[in-house]
């Protein structure tokens, strides 16, 4: 067998091998969608009616990362395949996590998949089994639950989110039945965790139609039962933001109040950002800004603040403005000054003092008041002295 070069080839490969050892094997999920629609797919699944001990004996380079929901990783010609056993989803726990149990055949495994077009499954030579019409949806770009879409929701209420995910993804339209269900269901999403709600969002945000999904955010009422996502969510849409940035999304949730933004759980390094990017527009916005304001939020931040609020029509564009001031600021860190805390100190020999007049110093660089010189820095502080 010569190199394989393509991932598709690698998994019909991997398929033949399963098959060779008397199973079953099948690609499925959004892999098949996006196939059909010809488009890239980064991740591609495969169900099988082989155990997970039975894949791990078949090939040699395997991780048991997924192995209580019956996966195995599988590292096959140079890809990863996630492949599973067909499976039933016997109950959920929370809203969210199954409890498994095992399918005798791939139809019982398709019928627990969350929406049509994801529950379409292909063998090694492209040809489609299709139990629940995905292939119809696909073509008429519908988005529709398996089944009871209710009992889908239920199940796993990220399926709601996910809805609204691939209606930005696709530019889908989420069928009626589907879409009321959501409505009628989605207080539940408040039992989804933060962590899982905010990659869901971000993924919805980096979608090309993302606007389609937004929408749909805000008229199923989803926004309402997750902190402060209606402000972001209403904002983008009446100013048709496309901005593939979660935090920038952020910061328009939270503008006006930071009191629940812990609900995100965030790093205090995207935290902080989020915070500065709102002070730093809410300076913007009064237009009595000096270089000093803007050099202690530094230049991106200032950029991207005035970006995102001038977007929200909250003030004019004033990025040539912005860029013009830090082009003319004699410094671009204290590192810059031509005179040190330390020897600030040693002429006044008080160190409270001496961080005081430091600052004192630098804003008076910053705002082109005294020269960035030793000599002109000492005659500016023999003059306060």
């Amino acid at each position: 067998m010569g190199v394989i070069v393509s991932y598709i080839e690698a998994g019909k490969e991997l398929i033949r091998k399963i098959e060779s050892n008397g199973f079953e094997a099948f690609f499925v999920g959004g892999f098949v969608r996006d196939f059909i629609m010809n488009q890239k797919c980064n991740d591609i699944d495969i169900t099988t009616n082989a155990k997970p001990k039975d894949i791990i004996n078949i090939f040699e380079q395997t991780y048991q990362k997924g192995i209580k929901y019956n996966s195995v990783v599988v590292v096959y010609l140079g890809y990863e395949f996630e492949v599973t056993t067909y499976r039933l989803d016997l109950d959920y726990v929370d809203n969210r996590h199954p409890i498994i149990g095992e399918a005798l055949s791939l139809e019982e495994d398709l019928k627990r998949r969350d929406f049509t077009i994801n529950s379409i499954a292909m063998d090694k030579n492209n040809n489609l089994i299709d139990y629940h019409n995905g292939l119809l949806d696909i073509e008429n770009k519908v988005i529709k639950a398996v089944g009871n879409a209710n009992l889908r929701f239920k199940e796993d209420a990220l399926r709601m989110l996910r809805a609204c995910y691939f209606a930005g993804k696709l530019n889908f339209k989420i069928e009626d039945k589907t879409f009321e269900a959501i409505k009628e269901d989605a207080h539940l999403i408040s039992n989804i965790s933060s962590e899982r709600v905010y990659a869901e969002l971000a993924k919805l945000l980096s979608s090309k139609y993302s606007l389609n999904g937004l929408k749909y955010l805000y008229e199923s009422k989803l926004c309402s039962y997750i902190p402060k996502l209606k402000v972001g969510v209403s904002a983008y849409l009446n100013n048709s933001i496309t901005l593939n940035d979660m935090l920038l999304f952020l910061t328009t949730c939270f503008y006006d109040s930071i009191e629940e933004l812990n609900y995100y759980k965030l790093s205090n390094v995207n935290k902080k950002y989020i915070i500065s990017l709102i002070n730093c527009m809410k300076v913007l916005q009064t237009n009595k800004y000096t270089s000093y304001d803007l050099y202690n939020y530094g230049k991106e931040i200032c950029l991207k603040s005035n970006m995102l609020g001038s977007k929200l029509g909250l003030f004019l564009d004033s990025s040539s403005q912005i860029e013009n001031i830090f082009d003319n600021i004699q410094i671009k860190s204290d590192l810059d000054i031509n005179i040190s805390l330390l020897e600030v100190n040693n002429i006044l020999n008080d160190w409270k003092k001496s961080r005081v007049l430091f600052e004192n110093i630098r804003k008076e660089i910053v705002n082109n008041n005294i020269n960035n010189t030793k000599e002109d820095i000492i005659i500016y502080i023999n003059e306060l002295l």
